[in-house]
């Protein structure tokens, strides 16, 4: 049997899907859409089309013959999972920042889906930070503006200060200590921001948070 040029064209192309998520007043649904026969670009191209242009934030992957097997991840993941791990927290990052820029072109508010804004936790050479939210005036988060306890954003300052007070050439000396304070400041900040922000853990490259 010989193959269509259509088929070679497919053929050509890895099986892929998008992943559409939208935020039904409860909690994220996912709508999917198959797309075989066209390359990543186009792929992301039509993903911002139906999803992003629509509210929805979006993801895209690999997946074997007739979507049987696991989806393998080229953009973003299951947004309904909650991550837990770095990797897991970069690809959701990745599909809220794509979203966001794509709001603050629109000149819409700064918010995702379901009205949460997000806030980036990483250090700063300079005194800058810890706390970011991307695309609005609050960069570098002001933590008054946010809404956290003045305790707490003396304990953020203190935490980016110790990280700045070295040469940048040289290693942190105690990088374990103050990673694992780090990571207790960031479930703190969270707890503050319930409802209001997703915090989004950008200093630690480790497992689990």
């Amino acid at each position: 049997m010989t193959s269509s040029a259509g088929d070679e064209w497919s053929a050509a192309y890895p099986r892929m899907r998008l992943y559409g998520f939208a935020f039904d007043g409860t909690g994220y649904v996912a709508e999917i859409i198959e797309h075989d026969g066209y390359d990543v670009e186009t792929a992301i191209e039509d993903g911002d089309y139906h999803f992003t242009d629509t509210g929805k934030l979006f993801s895209l992957a690999v997946t074997g013959e007739h979507g049987t097997s696991e989806p393998t991840w080229l953009l973003g993941g299951d947004y309904r999972v909650r991550p837990t791990s770095r990797a897991e927290h970069r690809r959701r990052r990745d599909m809220q920042q794509r979203y966001l820029m794509s709001r603050s072109r629109l000149g819409e508010p700064i918010v995702l889906p379901d009205g949460l804004r997000v806030v980036r936790m990483f250090p700063e050479w300079g005194g800058a930070g810890p706390l970011w939210e991307s695309f609005t005036d609050n960069y570098p988060a002001d933590p008054s503006k946010l809404g956290i306890s003045v305790t707490l954003a003396d304990e953020l300052e203190s935490w980016n200060d110790h990280w700045n007070a070295r040469d940048p050439e040289d290693d942190l000396p105690d990088a374990r200590a103050w990673l694992a304070t780090g990571r207790h400041l960031y479930h703190r900040v969270q707890d503050e921001l319930d409802g209001v922000a997703e915090v989004v853990p950008e200093f630690d490259a480790g497992d689990p948070l």
